[in-house]
């Protein structure tokens, strides 16, 4: 059966795509700059969330990471199926979001790694509520967060994954 030819021509996007990413010798702890980002809106984010799903799930972790910050900060709508990607994977990716997480230094960023880790709640794929130091990390850091919404939004999530424990 042959492919038609908009499908094979997404496919070969998709493995351009992760030829460009597995090409990078280092990736930074916070997202490429802003022109890296638009690299991948016009790639990786045009494909259709199947397909986008696929070629995460092909990536390095790192390579995942960058990917969903850069989907979050740079498309509409966010790409928060790539969240639940992150989530399905439970505590493997569990210690490598929480450094993530503690790292983050802009408000988005960290909010972004909240809404993954509230999915593995959600998802019941890791108990994110049992591991109270987190938990207040992530309060002392959400009230820190400069816009009223999110620091509010982000203690509402919070507060839903300590309710679902």
């Amino acid at each position: 059966m042959r492919m038609p030819i908009e499908n094979t021509g997404r496919t070969l996007c998709a493995l351009m795509f992760l030829l460009f990413l597995s090409s990078c010798h280092r990736v930074p702890s916070e997202p490429p700059n802003s022109g890296e980002c638009w690299k991948m809106v016009a790639s990786f984010f045009q494909l259709p969330n199947k397909e986008q799903i696929t070629a995460f799930s092909a990536m390095s972790l790192e390579q995942q990471y960058v990917t969903y910050l850069c989907g979050m900060k740079s498309t509409q709508p966010p790409p928060f199926h790539l969240a639940a990607e992150f989530a399905k994977e439970g505590k493997v990716v569990f210690p490598f979001l929480t450094k993530k997480l503690r790292e983050a230094q802009e408000d988005s960023y960290f909010r972004y790694l909240v809404w993954a880790l509230s999915d593995m709640q959600r998802f019941e794929t890791y108990d994110v509520a049992a591991e109270k130091d987190l938990m207040l990390y992530m309060r002392k850091r959400a009230s820190e967060i400069q816009e009223g919404f999110w620091r509010n939004h982000v203690h509402e999530v919070l507060d839903r994954m300590e309710k679902t424990q």
